[in-house]
């Protein structure tokens, strides 16, 4: 059985998956609210169960759309998929590639001419695919900064913590509730 959290290895290509430090506290999210939904409903508070509602559909999705992202690299090119859609850039076609903070998590930026993809770094085993990246990038023309970024790494990932604050904080509300 393959993992839906590992680096699954193909012929001659790598796979890498979302890091469990992000699904697992969003799953948590998800299934907290869910626990909350039905208090809030057997307890006959329909206009609070509306909004727990409204909350929980959007945490279901973006779970269920973490869970299934994924990137692959292999001899043509990198493919960055996602729940609903799938975007190839071919290492030919790159342009530049760097580093970016988006609110609290780290984007990879690769411009493949009229394609640009934009990839979360929250994935598992990031310094071996940004070492992937750079190795396959490195014989090409491409702005030496957006290469050295690459062997940085991203630094620091804020998103996990907060996630894990989020399911603690959803977690009392249920407590409470419960009360």
């Amino acid at each position: 059985m393959v993992s839906l959290f590992t680096m699954e290895r193909s012929e001659g290509s790598l796979e890498f998956r979302t890091s469990r430090s992000v699904v697992l506290p969003l799953g948590a999210i998800v299934v907290v609210s869910l626990a909350l939904l039905l208090t809030v409903f057997a307890k006959g508070e329909k206009g609070f169960a509306a909004v727990v509602l409204c909350l929980l559909v959007p945490l279901a999705l973006l779970f269920l759309s973490w869970l299934k992202r994924g990137v692959e690299v292999n001899d043509e090119g990198i493919t960055y998929k996602t729940l609903l859609r799938k975007r190839r850039v071919k290492w030919g076609e790159v342009r530049d590639i760097r580093l970016f903070t988006a609110g609290l998590r780290r984007v990879l930026y690769l411009d493949g001419g009229d394609k640009v993809l934009l990839i979360p770094l929250s994935m598992e085993r990031k310094g071996e695919f940004l070492d992937t990246l750079r190795l396959r990038l490195e014989g090409m023309d491409l702005p030496k900064e957006g290469l050295d970024t690459l062997a940085w790494g991203g630094g620091f990932a804020a998103e996990p913590l907060f996630l894990w604050v989020a399911a603690v904080v959803l977690a009392i509300i249920l407590v409470l509730r419960l009360r």
